[in-house]
């Protein structure tokens, strides 16, 4: 019975981020999922997560070193931390910005100028360096995933005895203690969720 799958370092992008969210529905043995550093963007990433916050059996599903904006990260959290003070803040901000966004495109609309520069997600710093290989899922926009170099923000790599697919080591995420996950830092270099009613813990 599979109850691992390590698909770090394998150029995993939107298209295999859907089929894999299809197989997940479906699979009821699987508690570990390793995702590190590859080519997955918020659409991707938040389509993994409707199944993880459905799942009975995943336990840990790492996304650290992806294409993740922080509104991507806002909408995942929606789903595993919903509870979290800086969640709900973050929802908050987002339903009055939306509102506001509503308002002045009617303006816009009226007479006024439009810089068509809105966008669903802020690009990530990661992104910017990169040149433009098409549109990106969530983020705006995207490099070709054979041509990525670096994704996300940079983190500490330790040694792990658990190898990924092809050799590439990815390092193991942090124990997680229930006890000092009152909140949610979604401006962190890497963000955890973990729902201690369900044991699930997410790494982005």
């Amino acid at each position: 019975m599979l109850v691992d799958v390590r698909l770090d370092d394998n150029k995993v992008d939107l298209d295999t981020a859907h089929r894999l969210a299809e197989a997940l529905a479906v699979n009821h043995t699987l508690t570990r999922l390793g995702l590190y550093n590859n080519s997955i963007y918020n659409d991707g990433a938040l389509a993994i997560a409707r199944v993880l916050a459905r799942s009975s059996t995943l336990q840990l599903c790492d996304m650290r070193k992806n294409f993740v904006s922080k509104d991507g990260r806002v909408d995942i959290a929606a789903l595993i931390r919903p509870d979290a003070p800086s969640v709900k803040a973050a929802l908050a901000a987002a339903s009055n910005s939306g509102v506001a966004a509503v308002v002045a495109k009617a303006g816009n609309a009226s007479g006024g100028d439009d810089d068509g520069g809105d966008s669903d997600d802020d690009v990530p710093a990661a992104l910017q360096a990169m040149t433009v290989g098409g549109a990106g899922s969530g983020a705006g926009a995207g490099a070709e995933a054979g041509e990525v170099e670096s994704k996300g923000v940079e983190g500490e790599v330790v040694d792990s005895p658990m190898p990924a697919i092809a050799g590439a080591r990815a390092p193991s995420p942090a124990a997680v203690d229930d006890s000092a996950v009152d909140d949610v830092d979604l401006n962190g270099e890497e963000v955890v969720l973990h729902n201690t009613q369900s044991g699930l813990t997410v790494w982005l």
